[in-house]
């Protein structure tokens, strides 16, 4: 059992030691919670990138001509998606991130045949947009995060 989880067996059983059974299960829900909130280097760098823009959008005006603020609940989202993409388990590529000057966050993507596209994260909405090599296109409004990430799997075959 590692130090923090036999700091909160103490907290409730001081000065007990813990039967191996407990400190087995305490070692697997570490485990699991480390799984849970496991953030690959890539998304640790994507996680970085969107502070980053959250800092320089916050206000009217921040792309030096009429940009409206990139509200930070579009940026939470933003971060929501990234942190379910666990780019190094699902060979996902990363997206470029940017900020529009309608105030949205966006995440695109291009495949290897030159397909498009993007995610937008509206003051009401997330939007999906694609534009296929061969002139397709789609764009749907209202979606959920889940439905989003989907259409992101599917567009790269991953799972």
């Amino acid at each position: 059992m590692t130090s923090a989880a036999f700091d909160l067996y103490d907290t409730f059983s001081p000065g007990v030691e813990p039967a191996p059974m407990v400190a087995r299960s305490a070692s697997a829900l570490e485990f699991f919670v480390e799984r849970l909130f496991r953030t690959d280097r890539v998304s640790k760098e994507l996680l970085a990138k969107v502070d980053e823009l959250q800092a320089r959008t916050g206000a009217r005006g921040w792309d030096d001509e009429r940009g409206e603020p990139v509200l930070p609940a579009q940026w939470d989202q933003t971060r929501q998606l990234l942190r379910q993409c666990d780019f190094a388990a699902s060979k996902l590529p990363p997206p470029f991130l940017s900020a529009c000057g309608d105030g949205s966050a966006h995440l695109q993507w291009t495949t290897q045949k030159g397909d498009r596209a993007a995610i937008e994260f509206g003051a009401r909405s997330i939007t999906w947009n694609f534009l296929g090599a061969d002139g397709e296109d789609e764009i749907l409004e209202d979606l959920s995060l889940t439905e989003a990430l989907t259409k992101v799997r599917n567009l790269f075959g991953v799972r």
